[in-house]
């Protein structure tokens, strides 16, 4: 994940932010080829990386990891690993200073979440996660 620890150190170069609110929201392309503990250590090391860039700068920043997004492509097997992986990310956001975003109730109140693909948020989906986001980010 270099493109988001290259974003978190733009957002605190020049030390002119007086928050900075982390959101990692991340596919499931991984899910299908990597193992679960492969994903879910990456997703620590990220945090890692962020508690050493919030170190470094001094800045007032917090790290929310969004839940995956149990994609409907490539059946049952995935979507249970993707389930699982969500499970132990609360778990692993909590061990590791992260708050833990879970989209999974958002999705389940959309007619239809994911567009034909299975992979991609249908429009109404993409509206309701990027909402429920911004209020996640409003939160003191």
């Amino acid at each position: 994940m270099p493109e988001v620890t290259k974003a978190m150190n733009a957002a605190v170069k020049g030390g002119n932010c007086s928050k900075v609110d982390v959101v990692a929201h991340v596919g499931t392309n991984d899910a299908v080829n990597v193992g679960s503990e492969e994903i879910l250590d990456s997703l620590r090391d990220l945090c890692s990386e962020f508690h050493r860039i919030r170190r470094g700068s001094g800045a007032n920043m917090r790290l929310t990891i969004c839940s995956l997004v149990p994609r409907t492509d490539r059946g049952s097997m995935v979507w249970s690993r993707v389930e699982g992986i969500n499970r132990r990310l609360r778990e692993v956001c909590g061990s590791e200073g992260a708050e833990f975003l879970d989209l999974r109730p958002v999705l389940d109140s959309c007619r239809v979440p994911l567009n034909r693909s299975g992979v991609h948020y249908t429009y109404e989906a993409s509206q309701r996660v990027g909402s429920r986001i911004f209020e996640h980010t409003r939160r003191v």
